[in-house]
């Protein structure tokens, strides 16, 4: 395997926590827990928090705005402690809350990782299943990387401006097919 899509999707264990509490979990996994478990190339890791591409209402889930955020081509050097050269490109879907953004929090709904490179590649992939997992998460594991793609504007300060992804609506329908993702429901309480 040289290349894998990752999809997580948040277990009910958060619809038992308020809305509050269920943004600091997630942000804490998707933020804090997640850059240790990933060691991004020297050059790449000042600028690892900068998303490349956002989609602000990218579309809608029982009458909330769901954002798209976009880490494309992030050039890894290590998974937990699978060495490698790996480039990665993470899909969040998050509801948009204006109060829990403005303070950084942010509410899960569908984390799509892509990872590709050498030949260790599966045991990065196991890595990050294993991680997500013990946040609670249910992932499911492709060893493909879907081929229709996009090309969109970067949005941030990398050395490209224009770069082709993976089509957004594609990796949902994937996502739905493959892993049970429910497109119309929130997986989180709302209070």
């Amino acid at each position: 395997m040289t290349e894998a899509t990752i999809v997580c999707i948040p277990s009910p264990k958060y619809m038992e926590l308020a809305r509050r509490e269920t943004a600091k979990s997630y942000t804490n996994t998707a933020i804090a827990e997640y850059d240790k478990l990933i060691s991004f190339s020297p050059e790449y890791d000042p600028i690892k928090e900068v998303a490349d591409h956002i989609v602000e209402k990218f579309r809608e889930k029982e009458g909330r705005l769901i954002d798209l955020t976009i880490f494309a081509r992030q050039p890894i050097i290590a998974v937990e402690k699978v060495e490698g050269n790996f480039t990665s490109s993470s899909y969040l879907l998050n509801p948009h809350d204006k109060k829990l953004n403005k303070a950084d929090l942010y509410l899960p709904d569908l984390d799509i990782i892509e990872i590709s490179g050498e030949a260790r590649v599966k045991d990065a992939v196991k890595e990050i299943q294993k991680f997500y997992e013990r946040h609670g998460w249910q992932t499911t594991v492709l060893d493909t990387i879907l081929k229709d793609k996009q090309d969109i504007i970067s949005n941030s300060e990398r050395n490209f401006q224009e770069f082709e992804i993976t089509n957004p609506n594609s990796l949902m329908a994937l996502a739905t097919e493959e892993a049970n993702y429910n497109s119309n429901k929130l997986y989180f309480r709302q209070d």
